[in-house]
């Protein structure tokens, strides 16, 4: 799973510096996904790719990728307050 870890992380972060998210941000994002990522590997993982996927989509269909990237890297946040039997 950390193979997987890094190379999804690496990935995105490169994404964010493409699309020209600023430093900033990035340390906010890294802030609001921070909970996820201690509660569960697998779900902050999860939540990395379809911020990736949404931002892809995005560009095929001519949409603008940054909001896409961010709405899909947060939309499980709400999960980090969950029970871990409830999370998958």
């Amino acid at each position: 799973m950390t193979n997987d870890l890094d190379i999804i992380e690496e990935q995105f972060w490169s994404v964010c510096d493409k699309i020209g998210i600023s430093e900033t941000n990035k340390g906010h994002l890294r802030s609001f996904l921070a909970p996820l990522k201690e509660k569960s590997f697998a779900t902050y993982l999860h939540s990395l790719r379809v911020g990736l996927l949404a931002r892809g989509i995005g560009c095929f269909t001519f949409h603008e990728e940054k909001p896409l990237l961010l709405a899909g890297a947060l939309h499980d946040l709400g999960k980090c307050k969950r029970a871990l039997v409830n999370l998958d």
